[in-house]
């Protein structure tokens, strides 16, 4: 399993842009085969951060992601703002649980 972390910065009064492109991406990339799940949300400390958190079933679907129609979409929907910053991680996963799933046991 992959997780990706990203934040995108933009010029304030360009986020707001950003973020409807980045919606559309985000509906749209639900849709792809091996995506579980891509989250958006504004940084309320930080004006014009946006956040992502993504999970893939295997690199080879994320890989495949960047090669979509959506994602060259994106692209050019955000070349005219003003990205001042692009940070993104890769975590290769092995297990992932919940973190507030019962306790055996009946505990809490």
């Amino acid at each position: 399993m992959i997780v990706v972390l990203a934040e995108l910065d933009f010029a304030p009064a360009d986020a707001q842009q950003a973020a409807a492109a980045l919606t559309q991406l985000a509906q749209d990339t639900r849709r792809e085969p091996g995506c579980l799940e891509y989250a958006i949300a504004l940084d309320l400390d930080e004006p014009g951060r946006l956040r992502l958190s993504e999970l893939w079933s295997d690199r080879a679907a994320l890989d495949a992601h960047f090669k979509t129609a959506h994602m060259a979409d994106f692209r050019a929907r955000v070349a005219p703002l003003r990205r001042l910053r692009t940070s993104a991680r890769v975590v290769e996963a092995t297990k992932i649980s919940d973190l507030f799933a019962p306790a055996p046991n009946g505990g809490d």
